[in-house]
């Protein structure tokens, strides 16, 4: 699987939450594993991917680094990875922070 598929994949089970197509904690599952995958690629292809998409980037990599880091081990440094290489190519600018009160356990334990 290359990186277009891991973001196509991910993109898609977004899109079914987004939907309600099914069960949640299937398509949550769906979710994580897609992010999951997504992430043990470079962070630069990961970022190419996502900026070349119709996401907005700082909004999907904040989203990517927020969720990544509650998964901990190699997905939490992947997803730091991730905003460090976006903050690199934006710099000055910030992600967005999580709001207070945010929730820290994955959003599949939610």
């Amino acid at each position: 699987m290359d990186v277009a598929v891991a973001w196509e994949n991910l993109v898609q089970a977004i899109a079914a939450i987004e939907g309600g197509e099914g069960d949640w904690e299937i398509l949550a599952a769906t979710c994580m594993a897609a992010m999951e995958i997504l992430l043990e690629y470079p962070p630069e292809e990961v970022l190419e991917v996502i900026e070349a998409s119709d996401m907005p980037t700082r909004a999907t990599v904040s989203w990517l680094a927020w969720e990544g880091s509650k998964l901990g081990g190699p997905n939490a440094e992947r997803s730091r990875g991730l905003a460090a290489c976006w903050q690199q190519a934006n710099p000055g600018r910030e992600l967005i922070a999580a709001p207070a009160g945010a929730s820290q356990q994955p959003m599949i334990l939610q």
